[in-house]
């Protein structure tokens, strides 16, 4: 028996409507029900409901437009639903499906199992792996054996699952026989895999325990060459302060010879200015000596030049022949240059007096005329005096300027004793003090190292008193003494090899414990095990997985493949013979038409639109009346070839008449009889009074 009971609040905008089962259909119907009533009197809400409340929404069996619908039972903004469902078995066992919704506007719905009084809670999950649910309404009657190609999707789907299944139950059993079987040889490889692990610690140890003496001996080597570091600094700065207490001693001595230098210096720019005076004043302009590039000779720059002694030579040698050359054109008369003299003399006396208008005695000439006389007689003799006066001046003069050079020449050597350097503005001693400054910071740095380095080494108990000593004991054994002779650089080379190669092998090692690890896992696991029933059977079950692998990706690849293709390829020949296998399956789960009388289906050619019946008479599926197609589609819903037990709802079954409707009861009624379905539910709309007839003897009777 079925009994039910739901309140509906809808929220119709401008009313809200309360909605409870229909009088006329009542709270309770039998588990094979027909249902005729007018429309809007509540048997598709009812149905609705029914599959709302036992995981319509979840079902595969469903439809999309109808989950869509029954989704909307559980808006709250627009229905606010409870309900409460029983669905009774009797038999062998008593079987009660219970399904509620208690929160008018919350979504969560409780399913309950009722097994011989005792209750179970049931998710959609185990649900259907004991139950079915069908609930269909037709939206297209003429196309309803086209709908059939669902079906057999689902039919597919629940097969391939099922083969998964047992597939890896095969293999789990097959697992168990190796276990077993494998005891023996897994004890083996964990004795090998124990050997190979003490192999590897002992070669990880004598590499760390290398690794270690190689790294105190890179560390005397270092420790070794900063001390040599150490005290080649020193003796830098040592060298440096002995330089600097040797300027203080000089310093005194030094000021006096730059204090002559500079005096020297001064008196020989002096000398060269005269001569270069006497010979711009006593000679031509167009005259060689008195080119710029002769007088710039004459300077102190050209004194401190490394070339100066060959460039004053040249000079003097010139200036000094000039002379000589005065001297043979017989301009050495002195009374000659008496003489002129004297007229200078007398023009120099009388000029004094040129303001005046005198007249001289005994001449008859004015002073001014008389001076204007003597200036042209001087001035026919001022060459001769010129050349007299370079005669005077320019031996004297070289003379001495050569005594002053020679003498600072002298001197500048006294300062070279000291190490100076010099320029005729300054005297500049090389500053010593950002050396000793960057060398003291140098030896400090240095010894920095040196105190990290002796810190490692006390720490790692590395004697560093004496260096040679502590080398000379390192225990390196016989083939790696070589070490002994390399550099820090080849040493730290080495260390990185080493550390790599620890790397490696501890991650070596790493594996081989996991897979100890595993094989002793294996070994506990196999020790429990039972000596398998079908141990015997083992080649059996190989080929038995090798198949049901086969079939696996047939049923979950291939076949969900086939199922789908709208325009199928004629030439493969495998899809072609499962669309020919599939048509015999459809032909055998309708069972028969009524097409001028009841015949039998042989196929159903879902890809041509063919209903083949015995004697291979073809027959259209538009030539079926919708009652007939719709008759064969319910019947191949009905067909679930599983013991899980069918709740089926059928909506709008108004195609169908009497005829088109006794096969279907026919299954109905044997499926229940089964135990394999527990329910069904066939409404149909009418325009006459309700009626509720359950369905029984292949006939409807009252209820």
């Amino acid at each position: 028996m079925i009994e039910f009971d739901y309140t509906i609040e809808r929220n119709e905008g401008d009313e809200i409507r309360t909605i409870k089962p229909n009088d006329r259909i009542g709270t309770s119907l039998p588990n094979l029900a027909y249902i005729e009533a007018q429309n809007s009197m509540g048997k598709s809400t009812f149905l609705d409901i029914l599959a709302l409340a036992f995981f319509g929404i979840e079902s595969p069996k469903v439809k999309e437009t109808l989950k869509m619908k029954l989704k909307s039972y559980l808006n709250a903004s627009q229905e606010k639903l409870i309900f409460d469902y029983k669905i009774g078995l009797n038999g062998s066992s008593s079987l009660v499906l219970q399904s509620k919704k208690t929160s008018e506007t919350g979504k969560d719905i409780y399913v309950y199992e009722i097994l011989n009084g005792k209750k179970k809670k049931l998710t959609h999950e185990s649900f259907f792996k004991n139950y079915a649910l069908i609930y269909d309404t037709p939206e297209d009657t003429l196309k309803r054996l086209e709908d059939l190609k669902k079906t057999i999707k689902e039919e597919q789907d629940e097969i391939g699952s099922r083969i998964d299944t047992f597939q890896k139950h095969i293999e789990e059993i097959l697992q168990n026989i190796s276990d077993y079987e494998l005891r023996d040889e897994l004890e083996r490889d964990i004795e090998k895999l124990f050997n190979q692990k003490e192999k590897l610690r002992h070669e990880i140890d004598s590499a760390k325990s290398l690794e270690n003496v190689i790294d105190n001996l890179k560390l005397l080597k270092q420790l070794d060459l900063l001390k040599s570091k150490r005290q080649e600094k020193q003796d830098m700065l040592d060298l440096l302060l002995e330089t600097i207490d040797q300027k203080a001693k000089n310093e005194k001595r030094t000021k006096e010879i730059k204090k002559d230098l500079k005096k020297e210096l001064g008196e020989i720019e002096k000398l060269f200015n005269e001569i270069s005076e006497s010979l711009e004043k006593n000679l031509p302009s167009d005259h060689p000596l008195t080119e710029p590039a002769i007088l710039n000779r004459l300077s102190v720059d050209s004194l401190l030049r490394e070339d100066s002694e060959s460039i004053f030579e040249d000079l003097f040698n010139r200036i000094l022949e000039y002379i000589e050359d005065l001297k043979s054109l017989s301009i050495d008369d002195d009374e000659e240059f008496k003489n002129i003299e004297l007229l200078k003399e007398l023009e120099s006396l009388l000029s004094q007096y040129s303001s005046y208008d005198l007249e001289l005695p005994g001449i008859k000439h004015s002073i001014n005329e008389y001076l204007s006389v003597l200036r042209e007689e001087i001035d026919k003799n001022s060459d001769m005096l010129k050349q007299k006066k370079l005669l005077d001046d320019l031996p004297y003069l070289i003379d001495e300027v050569q005594y002053h050079i020679e003498n600072f020449k002298d001197t500048s050597r006294k300062l070279g004793k000291y190490g100076e350097a010099f320029n005729y503005n300054e005297i500049m001693f090389e500053d010593v003090d950002q050396q000793v400054s960057e060398l003291t910071k140098e030896i400090e740095k240095v010894d920095e190292d040196i105190r990290y380095i002796e810190a490692i080494c006390k720490q790692k108990k590395v004697n560093t008193s004496d260096i040679a000593v502590s080398i000379n004991e390192l225990s390196l054994g016989e083939k790696n003494l070589e070490y002994k002779s390399y550099s820090v650089e080849e040493l730290e080379k080495k260390i990185i090899k080493l550390r790599e190669d620890i790397e490696s092998k501890s991650e070596k090692l790493s594996n081989v414990n996991v897979m100890i690890k595993d094989k002793e896992s294996q070994i506990k696991r196999s020790a429990t095990i039972e000596k398998s029933p079908f141990l015997s059977r083992k080649k059996d079950l190989e080929r038995i997985l090798r198949k049901v692998k086969g079939l696996n990706v047939k049923f979950n690849k291939d076949f969900k493949q086939y199922v789908s293709l709208q325009d199928p390829d004629k030439d493969n020949k495998e899809l072609m013979q499962y669309l020919d296998l599939i048509s015999i399956y459809l032909g055998k789960i309708v069972g028969t038409v009524d097409y001028f009388g009841e015949k039998k289906v042989k196929k159903i050619n879902l890809e041509d639109g063919i209903v083949v019946l015995e004697g291979n008479k073809k027959i259209p599926f538009s030539r079926l009346s919708t009652g007939r197609s719709q008759s064969a589609f319910l019947k191949a819903q009905l067909s679930v070839k599983d013991n899980r037990k069918i709740i089926a709802l059928f909506d709008e079954i108004s195609t169908m008449d009497k005829k088109s409707l006794e096969p279907i009861f026919s299954v109905v009624e044997r499926l229940y009889a089964e135990g394999r379905l527990i329910a069904c539910i066939m409404v149909r709309p009418t325009d006459g009074e309700t009626r509720v007839r359950e369905i029984k003897g292949g006939d409807l009777i009252d209820w």
